[in-house]
Formats: structure tokens, sequence, C-alpha cells
């Protein structure tokens, strides 16, 4: 087994807002938080943070799968899941940590993106926008 030191100095952080459109569609249209780096090398996400920062009115989370979801540019795999239930949901501005899913296979040469694998779009005639803030780094596969 091939192990992986995290090195602090190969430390990066990116900060992405998403708009109320791109979160209405998000499940159609998934963002790209981290482009796809080398051939060979993969993004390692270690952690961040979710800021909903509500407008005049909150989301309509229909289905309990409906979660803001951090994967590769596959569709398929999550590397981390925000419960929507609880967040876009709320009448007021909230912030929550972003843990990562354990074992998940590291896939090289693939982006980082923001998607909602539930069943259905999140609705509602919002105004509001959600802040991603994420520390990640490359690593060589």
């Amino acid at each position: 087994m091939k192990r992986y030191l995290l090195d602090f100095a190969q430390l990066q952080n990116v900060e992405v807002t998403l708009t109320t459109a791109q979160l209405l569609a998000l499940k159609a249209t998934p963002i790209v938080l981290i482009p796809a780096p080398a051939a060979g090398k993969a993004i390692h996400l270690i952690g961040g943070m979710v800021t909903y920062n509500k407008g005049t009115t909150a989301f309509t989370i229909a289905n309990t799968d409906e979660n803001l979801e951090l994967g590769y540019d596959t569709g398929t795999t999550s590397v981390a899941v925000v419960e929507t239930t609880g967040l876009l949901d709320q009448a007021a501005s909230k912030s929550v940590t972003i843990a990562t899913v354990k074992d998940i296979e590291v896939l090289a040469a693939k982006s980082l993106k923001a998607a909602n694998f539930g069943t259905g779009e999140w609705t509602g005639a919002v105004t509001s926008t959600v802040k991603l803030n994420l520390l990640y780094n490359i690593v060589t596969l």
C-alpha cells in the first residue's frame, strides 16, 4: 500500500461562491471548484467550510437525498456530503464544516465539483448564495 504524507507547504485553499442560479440548477449543471490536475496527480480534499448566505427566502428541499456533494467529475464518487436540510432551508445564514467521506477512491486527473446527486433540484424564489472554503493538496499517485 502506498502512503501519502501530508506536506503542509503544499496546502492550497480555494474560495468559491455559488450563485442562486447555480444552486437552483446544481443537479443538472455541477460546478467545478478545483480544476483537474495533470495526469498521475489527484486532488486530496482535506476539509473546509460551507457558508449559507440567506437572501430574501430560503430554498425548498423537496427530498432528503438532495444534498450538496463534492465529488470528482465522474459524478459518482462523493468526496464530501453536506446535508442541505437544516442548512439551505433555514431562515438565517449559517456555516458548517466539511468532513471528507472515508474510504473513497482517489481519481487521477479529475476536477472536484459541487453537485446535487439527489432526485431533484432545490427550488424556491431564492436570492441566497453558498460560499465554499476548501483546503486541499495535489498528490502524485
